[in-house]
């Protein structure tokens, strides 16, 4: 109520102002016609434009000149105070903000625990209704996912990397489409070796396996018809070239360097 008040004084104190200003502007009008009649603000104070000729026949501050310098623009006498009440009601009414955000967060602050747990709750549902726009704009499945003691399996039945997908929809007409990937790993069948010509695929190929079993893990449904993977204990992967010439590494030994310590952290799962 309190800010409520100061609020509506300082609207009156504006109109108080506005008014003397136009008063002061119709009386210089008469001697000057072509006057253009504008009130602005500089420095938090309503000021009007002066011509730089007839300025020291105008009692009152500058604030500021136009960018041609033609112009200043001057606190009247009759102004000052009214601004100065102005600018005393804004001290107040930040200070009735101050006053009023310092008792808020001081509540706040009592239901701490509370509003934590909720915010925590809330996470799930966004990351809920996240999952399931997704799921709806990519046709994505829910992946079944092995136990532990179960036969391993990994299967995927037309599937699609996300990211191409959006990539493709982003480009205007005519868009390319995703060439799905059916692949299928059971029974004995551990490794998988993919060969073809270059930009035929391979790599997308080792991606979208390797993101859908990393967003399987993670709970989330992936773009596929059908997935199906085993309970993972971790994903190694060992993507792109990487040289040194400080270090002596060539592609083909940092490729080796990093298998070798994916193989030590390897387990059969």
């Amino acid at each position: 109520l309190e800010l409520k008040q100061i609020r509506r004084d300082m609207e009156k104190q504006r109109a108080l102002i506005l008014s003397s200003l136009r008063n002061f502007m119709r009386t210089q009008s008469e001697d000057i016609p072509q006057q253009e009649e504008i009130i602005t603000i500089r420095g938090e104070r309503f000021v009007v434009p002066i011509r730089v000729t007839r300025k020291n026949r105008v009692q009152g501050v500058v604030h500021g000149a136009s960018s041609s310098g033609q112009t200043v623009y001057m606190e009247p006498l009759e102004a000052i105070d009214l601004n100065n009440e102005l600018v005393r009601l804004k001290e107040e009414e930040q200070r009735e903000i101050h006053r009023i955000l310092a008792e808020m967060t001081v509540r706040l602050r009592e239901q701490a625990a509370e509003l934590t747990e909720t915010a925590a709750r809330i996470g799930v549902l966004e990351v809920g209704f996240a999952c399931g726009h997704f799921a709806l704009d990519y046709d994505c499945v829910i992946p079944a996912v092995g136990s532990p003691s179960g036969p391993m399996r990994l299967a995927l039945k037309n599937a699609r990397h996300p990211l191409l997908e959006a990539m493709l929809r982003r480009k205007a007409p005519p868009r390319g489409a995703v060439v799905p990937l059916s692949v299928a790993l059971e029974g004995e069948n551990r490794v998988l070796v993919i060969s073809g010509p270059n930009t035929g695929g391979k790599t997308v190929a080792l991606k979208t396996v390797g993101l859908l079993a990393l967003m399987a893990m993670s709970g989330l449904p992936v773009p596929a018809a059908e997935a199906e993977f085993p309970l993972f204990d971790r994903i190694l992967a060992d993507i792109g070239d990487y040289q040194s010439i400080e270090e002596s590494l060539s592609t083909f030994s940092a490729h080796l360097l990093n298998i070798s310590s994916m193989m030590e952290l390897a387990t059969g799962d």
